[in-house]
């Protein structure tokens, strides 16, 4: 039997949010958190099972990714775990392809045959799509397998897109889990990290019951082939009525799951628990306050360059974004945080002490120790007709630069 059939599984681990793991994988180079830059090296202790949520997260890869060092480490998922990879192999040192695979010949990169006859899926089953459509083709049209040597470290995409599915059936099976599973069984593989439910939502027979069978039909197969499984919980969507997928069901898919792996693999489980308290939140329209700062006595329309551009602008201190509710959460000896800031320069809070939101902010920031910013802008300032690349860069650096005075690191 070889090495790699039937290990053992040492550690699973559901990360809340796929931005979040971007957010460790790719700016972790400034956190001090003792481990690879890259996540392509991860440390794993020889634990069963942890669940974390947010920053609080970040105690725990502190201690728990220590021990052993890992040089195998796998990706599966859709287009939001691509991304991931990508963003990951753009930080590590020089990586060489060894081998990669367009969205019609993953079978080829498997080393696998194809099945004589191409059957279609069930109801609840994938693909939906260009699959379906196109036998042995996955529905995501840029989502390309590619496997890459780092030195030592083999870090690997394979695009899987939903629990179960038919798009890549083998002379060894019918689905592209079990094909999957084969392939990862001719290599030791350390870690597979995965995911699966945005593609999912988009089959109208799959019920929360079937979803949670197929992703156990799912982890199954890989507990059998990766030595560490780390499950990442599916990420909010905008939650546009054109498309199938909204924040309700995902966060009742994600518990669900969460309650599957303690359910069906009870020696694997181990959760930490962590309460978090909310200390003050604000609405769109007393953000001012939240930041513990003065009105401006009168008012400034923005200039073709600033915003904001829908509801701030015609009620003075209020933000564009409706459901951008800022608030302070204790959780533990940790203090998380979000605050509502939608463009790189805008005069929606206009203060005693400026006139842009961005100034408000590094004020506030300055009356207590932060030690990280997690920041980002662009979709709003694209609004701004006037707004050329150039100005865009510059209203951006006005903003990092105000950071850069009240962040402590």
């Amino acid at each position: 039997m070889d090495k790699g059939q039937y290990v053992k599984l040492t550690v699973a681990i559901i990360i809340t949010g796929m931005c979040f793991m971007i957010y460790f994988g790719v700016f972790n180079n400034i956190i001090v958190l003792k481990w690879d830059p890259t996540l392509i090296k991860l440390k794993l202790d020889t634990e069963t099972f942890h669940s974390c949520t947010g920053l609080n997260c970040t105690n725990f890869f502190k201690s728990y990714f220590w021990k052993k060092t890992y040089k195998s480490v796998v990706y599966l998922g859709d287009s939001c775990m691509y991304h991931l990879f990508m963003a990951i192999l753009g930080k590590t040192r020089s990586c060489k392809v060894r081998k990669q695979a367009s969205r019609c010949s993953l079978i080829s990169y498997f080393g696998q045959q194809k099945l004589y006859n191409w059957t279609k899926p069930s109801s609840i089953e994938g693909p939906v799509w260009y699959g379906l459509t196109h036998p042995f083709c996955t529905d995501c049209s840029k989502c390309n397998s590619a496997l890459f040597h780092c030195g030592e470290t083999k870090i690997e995409y394979i695009s899987v897109e939903y629990a179960r599915d038919v798009e890549i059936q083998s002379t060894i099976g019918n689905t592209t889990q079990e094909a999957v599973s084969l392939y990862l069984n001719s290599s030791f593989t350390n870690v597979c990290v995965v995911n699966s439910g945005i593609h999912d939502m988009m089959l109208p027979a799959l019920t929360d019951q079937l979803y949670v069978q197929n992703v156990q039909f799912y982890v199954q197969h890989l507990v059998h082939t990766c030595q560490n499984v780390i499950w990442i919980s599916t990420t909010a969507v905008r939650g546009d009525k054109i498309f199938p997928q909204n924040n309700r069901r995902i966060q009742l898919w994600n518990r669900l799951i969460k309650g599957m792996i303690r359910d069906k693999f009870p020696k694997l489980y181990w959760e930490k628990k962590r309460t978090c308290k909310v200390r003050k939140q604000a609405y769109r329209c007393n953000l001012i306050s939240y930041l513990g700062q003065q009105k401006r006595s009168n008012w400034t329309k923005p200039s073709s360059t600033e915003g904001p551009v829908g509801y701030g602008l015609t009620h003075p201190f209020c933000t564009d974004c409706s459901g951008c509710n800022s608030a302070l959460f204790n959780c533990g000896e940790i203090k998380m945080e979000y605050i509502s800031v939608e463009y790189a320069r805008d005069v929606e809070i206009q203060s005693t002490i400026g006139n842009t939101t961005q100034e408000a902010v590094s004020l506030y920031f300055n009356s207590n120790f932060t030690n990280v910013c997690v920041v980002n802008s662009g979709f709003h300032d694209m609004v701004l007709p006037a707004l050329t690349d150039q100005l865009y860069v510059k209203n951006v650096q006005f903003y990092v630069q105000h950071l850069v005075q009240r962040v402590r690191m």
